[in-house]
Order: C-alpha cells, then structure tokens, then sequence
C-alpha cells in the first residue's frame, strides 16, 4: 500500500479475493505503481503484488515449502508453494473465471446470544517478556559493525516507489497471554486449498491450545491469532484462524516450546510468517506505545525479499526477488545512530519507531507489496468498546493515518550482515 502522497493512483473498483469478486474496500483505493494487478494469481513462492492505501502488509502466510535448499526435517503440505494471503492472496489457487474448487474459508466472527463476549487480551509487553533478555529480538545493535549497503538501496527503493505505513487496523496480530488453567481446544485444520491431507505436523503443534473464550484473530485476511502460556512456557501462533460452529480452525500455524530459551523461530515449516518467525516476537504493542518505549527489534515487512537465502533466526523464505542485493527473511536494518531523532519531521510513533529502530533495528519477517510495521491488534478492544485504542494512541486526530511513517529516512537504514547475532 502507498501513502497518500506517494503518488499512488486509483484502480479498478473490484478485485478478486480467494476466486470471489469483491466489491471496493479501503485497501483496494490506491495501488503500489500504476497497472499492477489486483487480481488473485496462481500459487507463487511470493506474497500478494499489491495492496490497499496506507497500512503496508502485516506479517502474513506461512511458507509451506522452504524455496531455499535448507527443507524441513519432517512432513509439511504436499502443496509445494506457500499456503499466504496478505491483502490480496496471490498464493492462493490459480484465479479462474469459476474460481478455485476449495476457497479459502471466509472470516465467522464470534457473536450472538451463543458466542462468548470479546476476550480481553492481557497486556503484551513485547517480546523482551517472550524470549527474553540478550536474545537478537532485544540485543542492542547500535555500535554493530554493519554489512554490505546493497539491501539498503532496496528497501528505501521499494519505501519511496510502493509506499510505507503501519499496519494498525488490520493485518496484523491478535495476541493473548492467557493465565494457567485456560481451557484447551484443538485447532483443525482447515485444507484451504482442498490438499486432501491433514499435515502432521499441524496436529502435533495445534492439538491443544489454550485459545479464551471470546478471542478475536485480527482483521484482514490473514486473521492472525498469537497465543502465549507463561506457564508452560509456550507460544502458538495461527493464519487464517477462525471459530467456527465446530470449533477454532486454521489454515496454517505452529507451536514453540521453551519460549524464554527460543530464538523465535518456528520448527519443521510451520509458524504463521513467510520467515519461521514468530509474530509477537516483534510487534508493536499497544503498552509500548502508552509507555512511550519500543524495547526490541521491530517487524518489517518489504516488498523484495531473496529467494535463495535467509539470515537467522529465519529458518525458511518466501522470497521471489533473485536479486542479490535484495532484503532477506530474518535480516536485521538499524537505523543510522548518528541521525539525531528530534530533528527529523516525524510523527510522535515515527519518532518512537526511530529511536528503537537505532538501538534494535528493523527485522524482515514477511514479504509483503509495501513496506510497513506490524502492532498488535486492538480488534478486541474495539469490539467491547466501539473505539480503536490505535486511534488515540497512534494520535490520529492529527495525525493522518496514511501519514505515519512520513519522513522516515528509510535511506539511512544500516544492514546487518546475513546471520547476524547466531
């Protein structure tokens, strides 16, 4: 998606999503570059190739088959391309008038005399409460000796020419702490795409989850569902998840033990992000904002990622780009400790973003059709209270909402090199 003084230009009035026309949305208002499709294509290794205004994609789909040499040990879906959809999912079946024979299932919300009310997330604190101290989410990199500049040059590229935002209202994660004793349920899986099997190690990882009455997964049409057990210790997270009459289903998802010794990464191809990772690793959260302070490294998702390789923690890439300049899955951007922040025209969170971005620095996590970062959704919020916490906390009776990311000299980003902290 592009901010509105990108130059972005209107296009069609429909799109096709999952083989289903849909009529005009927000996100459909404006497009990367003139001409680009807003057609579903047929399953490719990539992410969608273009999006709605102003918040770039959220972290989305997972990748279901690595397209780098490095497999996963055990089974994954025999679809040999990624099961992703991030706005407008060009990963799904191959667009036809009729469309695909499976669609993708469409979002139920939870509502009705029989549905439990909203569930209140707890209060994430960002990943330094997830994997702890001194891992490369919250290691500082201010005085790290940086890489090769070439993937710089991409990502400001693709900044100015597609546009950067902050995914705030949808498209990014639904994340619940949950207390000891929650119930747990199975998450089934939902075949999106009619493969006919049920993945292995989809049940192992979501046979038991301890989902709270009344979650919401985040809105957009990757519905992430970030859940946390400090208890035992263990993070799930899912795409695509929704409640249905018989019970929470997803189209993919994963499970991490041992959270507070983890990298981040998700095992044997599964987790709900293009790169392994974990979502709630690097969101943005709604207590960092109040509190004034992001105290880790941030998502990021771009539109140019590589195809043949990743930096750890990734541990696989939904990159198409066989430029080797181009970003990679996992690979860390810090932003020029030299730029004094206060000098810069920026928005309250711009600066925010900045000031975090020079101590831990960006994460690529995901491909997407522009660049943006990820929050922590405030769906539930909402729903219980008819008002988006982003909408004051992200100051938007001033600031425009395309306009957050104004500003930033996404020109003076500094690469680290690939495996950077391993």
């Amino acid at each position: 998606m592009t901010a509105r003084g990108l130059g972005a230009v209107l296009l069609a009035a429909t799109i096709t999503v999952g083989g289903a026309a849909c009529g005009t949305t927000e996100r459909d208002r404006l497009a990367p570059v003139a001409g680009e499709s807003r057609t579903a294509s047929a399953p490719t290794a990539g992410r969608s190739a273009s999006h709605g205004t102003a918040q770039p994609p959220a972290p989305g789909g997972p990748s279901r088959a690595p397209s780098t040499p490095a497999v996963p040990p055990t089974p994954t879906p025999r679809n040999p391309e990624k099961l992703t959809a991030r706005r407008i999912p060009t990963s799904a079946p191959p667009a036809d008038p009729s469309g695909p024979a499976t669609p993708p299932p469409r979002p139920t919300r939870p509502g009705g005399s029989s549905s439990p009310p909203p569930a209140a997330p707890s209060m994430a604190a960002g990943a330094e409460n997830l994997f702890g101290a001194g891992g490369i989410f919250t290691r500082s990199i201010r005085r790290a000796a940086a890489g090769d500049g070439g993937a710089v040059e991409v990502l400001a590229r693709d900044a100015r020419d597609r546009g950067a935002g902050v995914s705030f209202e949808r498209w990014n994660v639904s994340f619940y702490r949950v207390p000891p004793g929650t119930p747990r349920v199975p998450v089934r899986f939902a075949d999106c795409y009619g493969d006919g099997i049920i993945p292995p190690v989809f049940t192992a990882a979501l046979s038991s989850v301890p989902i709270p009455a009344g979650a919401l997964p985040a809105a957009g049409d990757d519905r992430h569902l970030s859940i946390y057990a400090p208890d035992t210790d263990q993070l799930w997270e899912l795409w695509r998840a929704e409640r249905t009459e018989s019970g929470w289903q997803a189209c993919w998802g994963g499970r991490i033990d041992d959270v507070s010794r983890s990298s981040g990464s998700f095992p044997d191809g599964t987790g709900a992000a293009g790169s392994g990772l974990a979502l709630a690793g690097s969101m943005i959260t709604m207590a960092e904002v109040r509190a004034g302070r992001i105290g880790h490294a941030m998502s990021l998702v771009v539109p140019t990622v590589r195809a043949d390789a990743y930096s750890w923690p990734a541990n696989r890439t939904d990159g198409r780009s066989d430029d080797p300049n181009a970003p990679m899955e996992g690979q860390l951007f810090r932003l020029d400790p030299a730029i004094d922040v206060d000098s810069l025209s920026l928005s309250p969170f711009g600066r925010m973003v900045a000031r975090a971005a020079q101590e831990y620095g960006f994460i690529v996590v995901d491909q997407s059709a522009a660049v943006g970062v990820v929050t922590e959704s405030g769906l539930a919020q909402k729903t219980r209270t008819g008002t988006d916490p982003w909408t004051g906390l992200l100051r938007l009776d001033r600031y425009d909402k395309y306009d957050l990311m104004d500003g930033f000299p996404w020109q003076r980003l500094q690469a680290m090199p690939k495996d950077y902290g391993r």
